[in-house]
């Protein structure tokens, strides 16, 4: 009944939204120091299986059972910018959508304070976008690129789209662009769906740095940081339940002392390293992005993520295909079989029912998943925009965490999305 209530509610303000965008299009706040925009997306998306579902992000309600739903893409988004003077300034952005955890703070995209040192120099603080990838400053703003939604394989696993902290830029020419360079750090702090769970989930000490060269019809980025997963000494999120159990256990199961030591986080560090392209020259648009994650923490496996676009423009309409991939690196780790007690049968099957829950937390974790996107993208207006898409995803046995999981399938999988998104901006 919640989830039905915040739908409805989306819905009726996305209604509004597509409504009034183009007198508020007419009569936005505008003027030398103040500037208020919007964006919004009305999306139907039908996917999933029994035992996966579709979610756009690790913080979306999914989709399951092969069902249509508005949930996963419809979200709108507000966004107040300020500048006092030449120097000082900040903005504000808050994005409604269909969360699994609902919360004003959750809403809140960005809400710095920035400081212009002189023309090269500008300095930022409060929460503010992860820069780490080529659609940072847009991840919701369908309007803004080509597809229904980011790939799934590169962008979900970037549940943390934004944190509290700071970041120092500076901007040249070099030869026909702008290179811009970006350090910055802070944390930040979310919650995921897991295995009918929720999770919460910190990053601490988050230092990183981007790289980015634009021209007219170039773009060119490296971005790399480093970040703790939680703290040393916690037990790897959402586990510390089942390593209460295990430890219960021991003298019953031994081994399961190791099973316990790599729920424990002994290194927190997971450093993120990302190259990017683009290239728009109409009637071309190419893109792509590749990324490492270099984990130290024991149950959470190194991950090489990236994807291909490809789109060319026709009149009004820009048909595209993407291929995309996610991929974990380390081999997949077998918890020891639980002891087994003829004379216990019941004892048996709680050791048993132990053993698949620390698997599950095992796998839970694995991306194993390639796929193949086409779609159209129809642009209605000159802030108006309809786009078709399908995506069909290659999902490796026990390696879905790009999925919400109901029960994590042991054989390989394949599933459909398809996706009709409107999108505006105002």
């Amino acid at each position: 009944m919640e989830t039905k209530n915040r739908l409805r509610t989306l819905l009726l303000a996305l209604a509004l939204t597509s409504v009034s965008s183009a007198c508020l299009a007419e009569t936005a706040l505008r003027n030398e120091h103040f500037h208020f925009s919007g964006f919004a997306t009305l999306g139907l998306t039908k996917s999933g299986n029994e035992d996966l579902g579709f979610h756009r992000d690790q913080i979306s309600v999914p989709v399951y059972d092969g069902d249509w739903s508005f949930a996963a893409d419809s979200m709108v988004g507000l966004q107040f910018d300020f500048n006092a003077n030449e120097k000082f300034g900040g903005g504000v952005q808050l994005v409604g959508k269909d969360r699994t955890v609902d919360s004003f703070e959750n809403s809140v995209g960005w809400a710095f304070l920035r400081y212009r040192i002189n023309p090269d120099w500008t300095v930022r603080a409060g929460r503010l976008r992860f820069d780490l990838f080529m659609l940072s400053e847009y991840l919701d703003v369908g309007f803004a690129y080509l597809w229904a939604r980011p790939p799934s394989e590169f962008y979900t696993l970037g549940t943390f789209d934004s944190y509290d902290g700071a970041d120092l830029t500076w901007s040249t020419l070099v030869g026909e662009g702008t290179l811009r360079t970006k350090i910055f750090a802070g944390s930040s702090k979310t919650n995921a769906s897991s295995q009918g769970n929720i999770v919460d989930i910190e990053l601490n000490d988050i230092i990183g740095t981007t790289i980015t060269w634009e021209s007219e019809h170039w773009q060119l980025r490296f971005s790399a940081s480093d970040n703790k997963l939680g703290e040393k000494g916690d037990y790897f999120l959402g586990t510390e339940p089942l390593a209460g159990y295990l430890q219960l256990l021991t003298p019953l199961w031994p081994e399961a002392t190791s099973i316990i030591d790599r729920l424990y986080v002994s290194d927190p560090h997971i450093r993120y390293y990302a190259l990017g392209a683009a290239y728009f020259n109409n009637p071309w648009q190419i893109q792509t992005e590749l990324s490492f994650f270099d984990s130290e923490v024991d149950l959470y496996s190194s991950q090489l993520n990236g994807y291909l676009s490809v789109g060319y423009r026709i009149n009004d309409f820009t048909p595209y295909v993407m291929v995309a991939s996610a991929q974990s690196q380390d081999d997949r780790v077998l918890v020891p079989d639980a002891p087994v007690f003829d004379t216990n049968p019941v004892l048996t099957g709680q050791l048993a029912a132990i053993q698949q829950a620390s698997q599950t937390a095992y796998d839970g974790v694995r991306v194993d998943q390639k796929s193949l996107t086409a779609g159209v993208r129809w642009a209605l207006g000159y802030n108006l925009a309809l786009k078709m898409q399908w995506d069909h995803a290659w999902i490796g046995a026990n390696s879905a965490a790009l999925w919400d999981v109901r029960t994590l399938p042991a054989q390989d999988e394949e599933i459909n999305t398809f996706s009709i998104n409107l999108n505006c901006i105002f």
